[in-house]
């Protein structure tokens, strides 16, 4: 049930400062169920100073709050050594637009699966040509198969010819499932393609050209031919 805001400022605020860490960590947990959100110094700095049985909820919140004061504290909570608190910084940190790009395009390194794939996954929602350099570079190195199937759907949101050039040359990944995500892709860019019917594969022709879709704001001008 959500809380009255101002009964909530009334009796729950004070608590924040509580010397029993439980009192304060209960107190931050109550007033991230108010509507609408609380936005004080305290909530945020008791927030920070969860352990990690609460880091999950209060990633959501901080994803949420939309407030510039939640980055430093999500960015803090991607460098926690629980590998399912920096999925969880990650996954919510794209609502915060370009300024966590830089944020997430480190995590791309992380030796955790997992959290690169949510990383990618933030990325493709905020789909910033500012990212694409990392985007290649973790293109290049990741062997994670459902990360590589994120990283298509990354590139397919920035209409650039570095981005193009790349999906173009996973149309005949022998993963299919990556062919067509990246035939699609390029697709909802702007090109249309050819099916090629010539393998028992189905495998989307490397045939490309320049269109505009109606309805859609035109592309960038690219020569098919120059990428």
């Amino acid at each position: 049930m959500k809380h009255n805001q101002s009964i909530a400022r009334k009796f729950i605020d004070p608590l924040l400062l509580d010397s029993r860490t439980v009192v304060r960590d209960s107190a931050a947990i109550a007033l991230m169920q108010v509507s609408p959100p609380v936005l004080s110094d305290e909530l945020f700095a008791a927030i920070e100073a969860f352990d990690s049985d609460h880091l999950h909820d209060a990633a959501y919140w901080l994803g949420s709050c939309a407030n510039p004061r939640a980055i430093p504290i999500l960015s803090k909570m991607s460098h926690d050594s629980n590998e399912y608190t920096q999925r969880a910084a990650a996954e919510n940190l794209w609502s915060y637009g370009r300024d966590a790009i830089p944020i997430l395009c480190k995590m791309l390194s992380r030796p955790d699966a997992g959290t690169r794939r949510a990383a990618l996954y933030s990325l493709a929602r905020i789909a910033d040509e500012s990212a694409l350099d990392a985007l290649l570079q973790c293109a290049a190195k990741e062997t994670d198969e459902k990360a590589r199937g994120v990283l298509v759907k990354a590139l397919g949101r920035i209409n650039d010819p570095r981005s193009i050039q790349w999906l173009r040359g996973h149309l005949a990944d022998p993963k299919q499932r990556h062919s067509r995500s990246a035939a699609r892709a390029l697709e909802q860019l702007g090109w249309t393609s050819r099916i090629s019917a010539t393998t028992s594969s189905s495998r989307y022709d490397t045939s490309f050209t320049a269109s505009e879709p109606s309805g859609r704001t035109p592309p960038i001008l690219i020569n098919a031919k120059s990428v």
